[in-house]
């Protein structure tokens, strides 16, 4: 919800066209969709040179951190490669290991929990039972 008051305020200083920010945010929402698609694209590893792929951000999404800090582009890669992002490999494993939300809250509150110690100190977030 922050990143869209941010996003209304900066389209009004700027004074940027309603039909533009929304073709824009179409383009952006579409892009999320297919980078989060589980699925397969002939050519993928070229293609991932110049945007965002499901086989190139999938890595973001890895249970090990030295695997998913990496890959945060939306559309286009050329930020990730600028910045040493870029980071191409298949996950071991996709998700939160230890992290499990019961409710609404607890789901919402993950967005802001990104290490594991500071879950079980917040109380937040209730840890899954280990096999």
């Amino acid at each position: 919800m922050l990143e869209v008051v941010v996003k209304c305020v900066c389209a009004i200083i700027i004074g940027a066209p309603a039909h533009v920010v929304v073709a824009c945010e179409v383009v952006r929402m579409f892009f999320v969709l297919f980078h989060h698609a589980n699925i397969a694209i002939p050519g993928e590893k070229i293609l991932s040179y110049f945007i965002i792929t499901p086989s190139l951000h999938r890595a973001h999404h890895s249970t090990l951190r030295s695997e998913h800090d990496g890959n945060y582009g939306i559309v286009l890669s050329i930020w990730d490669i600028l910045f040493r992002t870029r980071k191409v490999l298949t996950p071991k494993s996709i998700g939160l290991e230890l992290i499990e939300a019961e409710n609404f809250l607890q789901l919402f509150s993950l967005a802001f929990l990104t290490e594991r110690r500071l879950a079980r100190v917040m109380h937040l977030v209730p840890r899954k039972p280990l096999p």
